[in-house]
């Protein structure tokens, strides 16, 4: 079958609108691993495909597992035993290779080989679900590769905030990933707190992110400036 190019515009059930998409390859005797880090992941705003979870009864298997390929952001390979040696997991690294997705490879057991082993690889060994999340989010913020897409992510989460502490969260994600001194983040930050006012209402993390920002500003827009209704909420 040909290589397609890739879609990132296009928005499959099985992806949650506006974060990150991971395709997750593992070896099927690891699927019970695999959704629980996509459990995990999801609570640092990445969304993540596995095959056995999302594919529904009826739908065609590969058209799918190539669907969700071609519309995610990277490729994570979990390398548990047994790896080297499944077809699937193979050719799904193949693929994303050839479209030119970014591909990250986690050591559970085994070396990643080929094309994964030219990229240095997390050690996942004897390490929590939760702490594997954390230490993938911390790589897909720094990556130059995947830091914008990830950026764009959070801005998503920020702007659909429907809670005054889901937006202090939310908003404290753009330090934690580097980017308070980035100006299109900071631009779009300003636009956001303009339309949604759990976001304005927590004004104050956007000054902590970058001085320049008046807190006078919120006055003169009408914004309310209540950093204690997280309390009541």
């Amino acid at each position: 079958m040909p290589i397609q190019k890739t879609d990132p515009e296009a928005s499959p059930s099985f992806w949650r609108p506006g974060d990150f998409r991971v395709f997750i390859s593992y070896v099927t005797r690891q699927k019970r691993f695999a959704k629980q880090l996509q459990k995990a992941l999801s609570y640092q705003h990445i969304t993540s495909f596995v095959a056995n979870k999302d594919i529904r009864p009826a739908e065609d298997w590969i058209e799918q597992v190539l669907l969700a390929l071609r519309t995610s952001n990277l490729l994570l390979a979990l390398v548990h035993h047994g790896f080297r040696e499944s077809a699937w997991t193979g050719q799904e690294a193949g693929f994303a290779i050839g479209l030119g997705i970014p591909v990250l490879a986690v050591k559970l057991g085994e070396e990643p080989q080929g094309f994964l082993g030219r990229v240095q690889a997390l050690d996942g060994q004897r390490r929590p679900v939760a702490w594997l999340a954390r230490e993938i989010f911390a790589l897909l913020c720094s990556n130059k590769e995947t830091r914008d897409l990830m950026g764009k992510a959070i801005l998503n989460r920020i702007a659909a905030s429907q809670g005054f502490g889901e937006a202090r969260s939310n908003l404290a994600l753009i330090t934690k990933m580097g980017l308070s001194d980035h100006p299109p983040i900071l631009s779009s930050l300003r636009k956001i707190a303009e339309k949604n006012h759990f976001v304005a209402a927590h004004w104050e993390v956007l000054i902590n992110v970058d001085d320049t920002l008046d807190p006078a500003d919120d006055i003169r827009a009408g914004r309310p400036r209540h950093p204690d209704r997280d309390r009541s909420h």
